[in-house]
């Protein structure tokens, strides 16, 4: 099994955090990098205008602000929604993360991502 800089990739954090943190923000990546995990799994969709983020749904309802597709909104309107109040108060105002957000953390700290497109 392949193990970049020697961490074994048996446990990956799903969403980012597991159950640490609302799914899919940076905030559950930061809470599965504490809790040791240097391997994550992340799901992603593409906004309107093509900018991709983390989702699981095809709706924002279940973990978002605001209801509907999140495939017809533009990336400047998704990232300005609020991912994290549906999972606590210490959450709210967590963003939606972007892709790119989600790349910049893994390479600065070395951790393998499993993209779920």
């Amino acid at each position: 099994m392949f193990e970049p800089d020697g961490f074994n990739l048996r446990w990956i954090a799903h969403r980012g955090g597991g159950d640490a943190a609302p799914e899919n923000t940076l905030a559950a990546f930061h809470a599965g990098y504490a809790a040791g995990f240097r391997a994550f799994e992340c799901d992603v969709r593409l906004s309107a205008d093509g900018v991709p983020f983390l989702l699981h749904d095809a709706t924002l309802a279940r973990t978002t602000d605001a209801r509907g597709a999140a495939a017809g909104r533009r990336w400047a309107d998704l990232r300005k929604l609020d991912a994290g109040a549906w999972y606590g108060a210490r959450f709210r105002g967590e963003a939606l993360a972007s892709l790119d957000a989600v790349l910049d953390f893994a390479a600065a700290r070395r951790v393998w991502l499993n993209l779920e497109l």
